[in-house]
């Protein structure tokens, strides 16, 4: 049974690491554009200059914790607010 749920763990992990490396790469190949989407959103027009390189750095750190055994903990967890953020901000 333990080793079931690891290997469960370990695809939600790969999963995590292929959707945030495949976002971030896409945001950099197009950062303009990225740019100018956070720009014209009213909840993050202020931090317009800011919250790209954040969100950019944040998906590659969270990817990198979820490549190691001693670190997918905490990726996950980080993972797991990520998308809560994302959520909430899709929702409002």
């Amino acid at each position: 049974m333990k080793k079931v749920k690891t290997r469960v763990v370990e695809f939600i992990s790969y999963f995590f690491i292929l959707l945030f490396c495949y976002a971030s790469i896409s945001k950099i190949m197009d950062f303009e554009n990225f740019q100018l989407q956070i720009s014209e959103s009213p909840l993050l027009s202020a931090y317009a200059g800011f919250i790209p390189f954040a969100i950019i750095i944040l998906e590659l750190i969270i990817a990198g914790l979820l490549c190691y055994r001693k670190t997918r903990n905490v990726g996950l967890i980080g993972s797991f607010i990520l998308m809560l953020i994302f959520t909430g901000y899709i929702f409002l």
